[in-house]
């Protein structure tokens, strides 16, 4: 198995994430995708990792800077996304390791991971990473906040 390659992406390589972000993010299509990642950026300067394998990508991460009243700026990962065929092999390990160093890049205190629940939450793999506290589930939804060790 071929080394990962864990980079950012810019809006004119994004189609290239949609197979996998598809897997967790059904209820949209790839134009709709595609457009709300755009419209994010501006808005809330949203920004996509990807994981690669042979220029494939198998993983996916998305990702915003925030600052809160109650844990100062931090990395808030809204999707966090691997190949079905790709799982259990490191690969979201190695998104989130990459993620946690670009957020101490930017000076944040932790990140917080929120994500609506449903059969494909990495409920197990959010909670077994977090370096602090355990997550928080209400209604549809789990919040995660980690500081770094």
């Amino acid at each position: 198995m071929t080394d990962l390659v864990i980079e950012e992406i810019d809006d004119a390589d994004l189609a290239r994430t949609w197979p996998v972000m598809s897997e967790l993010r059904p209820h949209l299509n790839e134009a709709e995708y595609r457009a709300m990642v755009t419209r994010m950026r501006v808005s809330d300067g949203f920004r996509v990792f990807t994981a690669s394998r042979d220029g494939v990508v198998v993983g996916v991460a998305g990702v915003r800077p925030m600052e809160l009243l109650y844990c100062g700026r931090i990395l808030q990962i809204d999707d966090l996304v691997v190949r079905e065929t790709e799982r259990s092999g490191g690969v979201g390990k190695a998104l989130l390791d990459y993620v946690k160093a670009e957020a101490r890049t930017l000076g944040a205190q932790g990140y917080i991971w929120i994500q609506a629940c449903s059969e494909r939450t990495p409920i197990a793999f959010m909670t077994a990473r977090a370096s602090n506290g355990s997550a928080i589930t209400s209604g549809s939804s789990s919040e995660q906040l980690s500081n770094f060790a």
